[in-house]
């Protein structure tokens, strides 16, 4: 991930926030993969659509899924971090954007409902979703299932899909810094739980009603259901990579991008981000503490067990 990222262009990148409304969350949890992929392609398609509208050009897109809230409740959303500016087509030009602005949050969620919902249908055309999170589907004759999903289908249209932009990144090094912080994020950190008592978890949570840090308390099994929710299927990629930064075209494409902002056009690839840091002045190993110790490694934990007792006597001794 690092690697790619050192790749992108000195233009403004934007901060866009797609997300799938409440009434979704049934048919999600019975259809996670199918769900989660319609809701990439979906998104990248609808601010494709608006850069092949403005510019006949596409734009650089890196898409991350998330799919908890601040208090583990399922909330399905894409961070859509999007370049300032499209290639045309005809890679005659990058065209950029104007400062602080890409485009209108309210078009783009019409248009993100509209392919969404799209998709929903043909999904649904080609029995290619499981309908028990909605209704009892053997209890309903093919008409009366039909009926229900045309209900539901009404019900999608009406309402407003929340997209919504934030402040653009003003240079590459601040999204770096970003993106390094904010793609591996799981449902939450260790640093939010205050504590662990008697089969109850208290953690902090930032409730956006009222926009107040609170604290909230839950038991352990709910805790640990509600974790478990944000598991994502097996293989499914978290991070993808749309327009000029897809993977098969990226090195071309990134490469033209350069030669048409008259920019060095060779794109360095990094096999060695240790060595590029340093070289760069910063030294991974220092302690982030005292800013003068050095880390050293003294042993690896595997994802799926406890490190050995004789290691945690060590710490704890």
């Amino acid at each position: 991930m690092a690697e790619r990222e050192l790749e992108l262009l000195p233009i403004q990148y934007f901060h866009i926030v797609m997300t799938l409304p409440h009434d979704l969350l049934p048919l999600v949890r019975y259809n996670p993969d199918t769900l989660y992929d319609l809701l990439f392609r979906s998104a990248a398609d609808t601010l494709q659509g608006f850069a092949e509208s403005r510019w006949d050009g596409k734009l650089g897109i890196t898409m991350v899924l998330h799919t908890w809230g601040q208090t583990l409740n399922e909330h399905p959303h894409v961070h859509c971090i999007v370049s300032g500016g499209a290639l045309k087509n005809d890679g005659s030009q990058f065209v950029r954007a104007p400062k602080n602005f890409l485009f209108h949050v309210k078009a783009l969620s019409r248009a993100f409902r509209r392919k969404f919902v799209e998709g929903l249908q043909r999904l649904y055309q080609k029995d290619k979703l499981n309908l028990n999170g909605l209704f009892v589907v053997e209890e309903l004759s093919t008409r009366e299932k039909d009926t229900a999903w045309e209900g539901f289908i009404k019900g999608l249209h009406r309402q407003d899909w929340v997209v919504y932009a934030k402040q653009p990144f003003d240079s590459p090094e601040y999204l770096i810094r970003y993106l390094g912080r904010y793609v591996n994020r799981i449902g939450i950190a260790n640093h939010r739980i205050q504590s662990i008592d008697e089969g109850v978890i208290r953690f902090d949570y930032h409730d956006n009603r009222d926009d107040q840090d609170k604290v909230m308390s839950m038991t352990a099994d709910t805790f640990i259901g509600r974790f478990l929710k944000h598991v994502l299927p097996r293989q499914f990629r978290q991070i993808r990579y749309y327009g000029f930064l897809v993977n098969s075209q990226r090195k071309e494409k990134l490469a033209l991008c350069r030669q048409l902002l008259d920019l060095d056009p060779d794109v360095p690839y990094i096999p060695d981000m240790d060595a590029y840091l340093a070289a760069q002045g910063y030294n991974p190993r220092t302690c982030p503490e005292c800013g003068s110790g050095i880390l050293h490694s003294i042993f690896h934990i595997l994802s799926f067990h406890d490190p050995p007792a004789c290691f945690g006597a060590e710490t704890t001794a």
